[in-house]
Parts: structure tokens; C-alpha cells; sequence
């Protein structure tokens, strides 16, 4: 009770400094370089690959979106493994970091303006680590920006309780899922065979696992 207290208490301040200093400076190129985002380090390729597996198993798309691609280590993941991959980033560097091979896979955009359309027919909308950095004020306009992108399936992991100066929206996963569920609903009784695929950041992680919601 005490940790949601003070994670509650959190976010309303975080939220009403980032209503007076919007954060975009923030996501500089520095910041991809310092995360390992952009370097070609070998740990990132190595959990984006599991992620990337753990997704074509779980669902076989055909067509995915990656929201926060950062310079595209997901995106490159998977069209390594024949899926026809796209990503959006918030930051406006993301053409400067993004990887030669999917750089003209990348757009920038927000997950409340998102640069792409129902048309595009996306299988499946990839949010790893992003819904925490989403202003409260934002949140339903993300929810009716995903229900416009109407991807059969969101694939999402939600840090809820990180306390990166980037996540100024640590709700409970309880909350998010209410918030979610007028246009998706959680699968629970997913069966997906992970044998083979290392138990990286989100698989077998139990305070932020991949979760995978369906369109009602």
C-alpha cells in the first residue's frame, strides 16, 4: 500500500512538471547513445531477438508496428525473421540513430499521433516501455489512437513501477487494463512454446511481462 501511495503520489507531481517542461529535449541523441539504443550493443541485440521471437510465435504476424522503436533494434528483429516490420518514435533524432537497415521503416510520431492508418493493416502494435511515459492528461487519446490504428492485436510491457525520470505515469497494470478494455481485452490463457528463446527482459519476468491484448 505504501509503494502505490507513493507511486500515485509520483505521478501527479512528475505529471505537473512535465505539464510546464514538455519533455522532447529529453529523447536526444545523447540519450539513445547513453541506453544503448542506438550502438549496436550486443545485450540489446540479444533481448530485441527474444522479444522479436517470443511475438512471431505468439501471435504470427504478418505486418507489426513498433511504437518507441528508438533507432529500430526490434524492428530489425523482425524482419530478420520475415515479418514485415515498422516503428514510430517520439524523438525527432530518430533518422539520425536509427540503424541503416530499417531506417526507411521509421517514422516519428507519438502514440497519441500515430504516423500511420488503419489501412496500413497492421497485425499487431508493439508498446514495450512506453505507456509510462505518457502524460495522464494523454492517456484516453492514446487508447482512441490505437483503436484508430485497429491492429487485431497490442503487445504490450508496462514498467509500472520503474523510477526512471522518463516514466511520470506509474499506474497499476489494473488501471491500464481499464483504460484498455473498450477496445482490447488481455488474453490470460495464452500457450506460447518458448523453448529455445532466453528469459530476457520481459519473458518470465513477473514485475514486467509481455502481455498481449486482443481487439474486441
Amino acid at each position: 500500500v505504501a509503494k502505490r501511495t507513493f507511486l500515485f503520489f509520483r505521478t501527479l507531481f512528475y505529471n505537473l512538471i512535465y505539464s510546464v517542461k514538455r519533455p522532447e529535449s529529453f529523447y536526444s541523441k545523447d540519450y539513445f547513445i547513453q541506453c544503448h539504443y542506438c550502438t549496436n550493443d550486443p545485450h540489446e541485440k540479444i533481448i530485441k531477438d527474444a522479444q522479436a521471437e517470443y511475438i512471431v510465435r505468439a501471435v504470427h504476424p504478418a505486418k507489426v508496428l513498433v511504437a518507441g522503436c528508438a533507432a529500430g533494434e526490434l524492428v530489425r528483429a523482425l524482419r530478420l525473421k520475415n515479418v514485415q516490420a515498422w516503428g514510430f518514435d517520439f524523438s525527432g533524432v530518430i533518422k539520425d540513430v536509427a540503424y541503416s537497415e530499417v531506417v526507411d521503416y521509421l517514422r516519428v510520431g507519438s502514440v497519441t499521433d500515430i504516423p500511420f492508418d488503419r489501412v496500413d493493416q497492421f497485425d499487431a502494435l508493439v508498446v514495450f516501455d512506453v505507456f509510462e511515459h505518457i502524460p495522464l492528461k494523454d492517456v484516453n487519446k492514446m487508447v482512441e489512437e490505437i483503436n484508430r490504428l485497429a491492429p487485431k492485436f497490442l503487445i504490450t510491457i508496462i514498467a509500472h513501477e520503474s523510477l526512471f525520470i522518463g516514466h511520470i505515469t506509474l499506474m497499476p497494470l489494473s488501471w491500464w487494463e481499464g483504460k484498455l478494455s473498450k477496445h482490447y481485452r488481455r488474453i490470460n490463457d495464452i500457450s506460447v512454446d518458448t523453448r529455445g528463446i532466453p528469459e530476457v527482459y520481459g519473458l518470465n519476468d513477473p514485475l514486467n511481462p509481455i502481455r498481449i491484448w486482443e481487439r474486441l
